[in-house]
Formats: C-alpha cells, sequence, structure tokens
C-alpha cells in the first residue's frame, strides 16, 4: 500500500517545476488523505491515510525536519490559532 500511495503522489504531482516563492498546499484531511494543491489548483486527493501521516511526521521531525521554513511556518500558524482562542 505504501509504495502504490508513492506513486500515486507522484502522478498528481505538478509535472512542472515548482518554484520558489509558489504555493503548495498539502492538506491532511479530516478521513486521513492527502489533498494536493498548487498556486490555487487541486492536484486531487490520495486516499491514504499512511502517506498523510509519514509525510507531515518527516516535515515536522525535531532532527533534520524536510523543511526548517515549513516547520516554523506551521508552529507559527498554531502560534496565531491559539493567541485567536
Amino acid at each position: 500500500q505504501a509504495l502504490e500511495a508513492l506513486k500515486e503522489f507522484k502522478s498528481k504531482f505538478p509535472k512542472t517545476s515548482i518554484k520558489a516563492g509558489t504555493s503548495m498546499i498539502l492538506t491532511k484531511q479530516k478521513d486521513g488523505n492527502l489533498r494536493i494543491e498548487y498556486e490555487g489548483r487541486s492536484f486531487g486527493v490520495i486516499e491514504s491515510p499512511w502517506l498523510a501521516k509519514s509525510l507531515f511526521m518527516s516535515y515536522l521531525a525535531a532532527n533534520n525536519p524536510i523543511s526548517k521554513e515549513a516547520k516554523e511556518s506551521i508552529a507559527e500558524g498554531f502560534e496565531k490559532i491559539l493567541v485567536n482562542d
């Protein structure tokens, strides 16, 4: 199942190169599946809670996160949510 989910992720990923400063949104939905959007365009949903969880765990890893900037941005977003509640 993991290999199939990775293949599906690759097939739905934008075929163009992703440029710095553009917006790619990966959303873990309530059902656990992963929604992919790039520059406001939907690239679909991958029905794999395993993939969604693994991807976000990699981004948020304490040591050697995939994207330090993404980790910091997510932390700032959580802080804003908590402060506004």
